[in-house]
Parts: structure tokens; sequence; C-alpha cells
């Protein structure tokens, strides 16, 4: 199960996420992806259990990382129109 502290690891991968984006390693279409990427060996690394649970609770990750992204992008857009 997925508790509060495990909110650490979204955390986490929306740092490498913003670091991969501020070095242009990789273009900005790719960045959810590398999100559910990064979601994914969260799981297998961070959670105990079957690894079927273990990519499961990584997708849930990185596709959260990935919506946390893009609704920060989204606030941002409005910030300037304003």
């Amino acid at each position: 199960m997925i508790e509060i502290t495990d909110v650490i690891v979204v955390a986490v991968i929306l740092g490498l996420v913003e670091l991969v984006k501020r070095l242009d390693w990789l273009p900005a279409k790719f960045l959810p992806l590398l999100s559910l990427v990064l979601g994914i060996v969260g799981g297998i690394v961070y959670f105990d259990g079957p690894i079927e649970n273990k990519v499961i609770f990584g997708i849930v990750l990185g596709l959260s990382a990935a919506g946390l992204y893009d609704q920060s992008k989204a606030f941002k857009s409005i910030e300037k129109e304003e």
C-alpha cells in the first residue's frame, strides 16, 4: 500500500525530470515518458512485495509526477497571462 511518506519518491522524480529539462539532455516532449520510466524504476527499487505490485506502484508514481509537472506548467502560463 502506498503511504503518505512514499510521496517523497514523486518529489525525487520531479526533481530529476526538472534537472534533465534544465540541462537540455532530452527534448521536452519526452519528459513525461522519462517521468514514467523513473517512476517504474523507483517503484522497483523502493517498494517491497511482488514485482507486479512494484511496477504498478511505479507507474502510479511516474504518472503522478508527470501530472504534477504538467499542472505546474499550466499554472505558470496562467501567471504570465495576468
